[in-house]
């Protein structure tokens, strides 16, 4: 989970990352099928949740104060898809002057 500014309203980083990528890089949509072989990345103040095989976003109270925060996410992903799910954390965030 990379905390990102909420300023930016759009954001480069699946383009970014997705260019040395083999797998395809993107930001889920609000009831999106979540689909293997991929990388999912937060949207920019949205908590993301997967319910049901899909994804749910949500502007949440802050956990942690950050949101996104992969509390929401694993509490969601981990029952339904146990051993079949993983994620990653980074706590690095850019500013502006």
């Amino acid at each position: 989970m990379l905390h990102r500014s909420p300023f930016f309203a759009r954001s480069i980083l699946p383009t970014i990352l997705g260019a040395d990528s083999a797998l395809p890089v993107t930001e889920p949509q609000q009831g999106e099928r979540l689909q293997k072989g991929r990388i999912y990345l937060a949207p920019v103040d949205h908590h993301l949740h997967v319910n049901d095989g899909h994804f749910t976003l949500s502007r949440g109270a802050k956990e942690h104060y950050t949101r996104p925060a992969v509390d929401p996410l694993f509490r969601s992903a981990a029952p339904p898809m146990g051993d079949a799910s993983s994620a990653s954390s980074s706590s690095a965030a850019a500013t502006t002057a």
